[in-house]
């Protein structure tokens, strides 16, 4: 339903589950993720804030985190969340992607 902007029928189908397990770590980055696709993004970046915090290292809560902010425009911020990917996760491509991202919104090509 996310992918169709439906965030009322998505968070319908996840908020009992984030009752049930609020501390799982999939629920709460489907819930960032959530919250991204409907701009809510100070609210996304404290779920990644506080995953980053119990694990420094934690993939999808720094690929997210690149992703806000970018949409933030804080390219250079961005720019440390996608190294710190590349670096760390060499098998996804992920990091690369989000740092193309970043040279072309912030009208940089490499």
């Amino acid at each position: 339903y996310m992918l169709q902007n439906d965030f009322a029928r998505a968070e319908s189908l996840l908020k009992p589950l984030s009752t049930a397990y609020p501390e799982d770590d999939v629920i709460l980055m489907l819930q960032a993720e959530l919250l991204v696709q409907s701009w809510e993004l100070p609210k996304a970046w404290l779920i990644c804030d506080q995953l980053l915090k119990e694990d420094s290292l934690h993939h999808e809560a720094l690929l997210l985190s690149g992703q806000i902010q970018m949409l933030r425009k804080q390219y250079s911020e961005a720019r440390k969340f996608a190294k710190l990917v590349q670096r760390h996760y060499t098998a996804d491509a992920r990091g690369f992607l989000l740092e193309s991202e970043l040279h072309f919104w912030n009208l940089n090509p490499v």
